[in-house]
């Protein structure tokens, strides 16, 4: 049987920007952002996976924390070192991708995500559902269209 591996799911918020500040504001929440952390065996370090301005990456934990990201709320999965490694081959295959500005414009002016662009690009809640979507309670929404409020609920309602 494979070990269990620990998965963090992350609600944080940015130092000094106004992106964060108004997507804190429009959810009437302490977080704008929702990250995954793991620990990479094959590194010896903590890591973070995440869509921001940048787009898709996976990057060291010290270094997320030293961009001024502030984390507000974490919740702790375990994931069985097998079904990890199958989440991460699929993580790998999203680096790079683009972020959904469209998406986060649509969510501040609609209050939800419109339209679907599957996995063209990425926001922060849709990259962090996508890797724990069978963690994580149903939703009646595409992971397209989740925010870090809608993640955070999730969360709420299991543990």
């Amino acid at each position: 049987m494979s070990e269990a591996r620990q998965v963090d799911l992350i609600f944080s918020y940015k130092k000094l920007s106004l992106g964060s500040a108004l997507i804190r504001l429009h959810q009437r929440a302490n977080y704008s952002h929702a990250a995954i952390k793991f620990f990479s065996n094959y590194m010896d370090m903590d890591l973070v996976y995440e869509a921001n301005i940048s787009g898709v990456r996976i990057l060291s934990y010290e270094t997320w924390l030293a961009e001024g990201n502030v984390i507000t709320a974490r919740a702790s999965f375990q994931i069985h070192a097998d079904k990890m490694r199958e989440k991460l081959q699929r993580a790998f295959s999203f680096l790079e991708r683009p972020y959904g500005k469209l998406t986060i414009l649509s969510i501040l002016f609609n209050g939800q995500a419109f339209g679907a662009d599957g996995t063209d690009s990425f926001i922060c809640s849709e990259i962090a559902h996508d890797f724990l979507e069978y963690e994580l309670p149903r939703i009646d929404k595409s992971s397209d269209q989740i925010t870090p409020k809608d993640l955070f609920k999730l969360v709420r309602a299991i543990k």
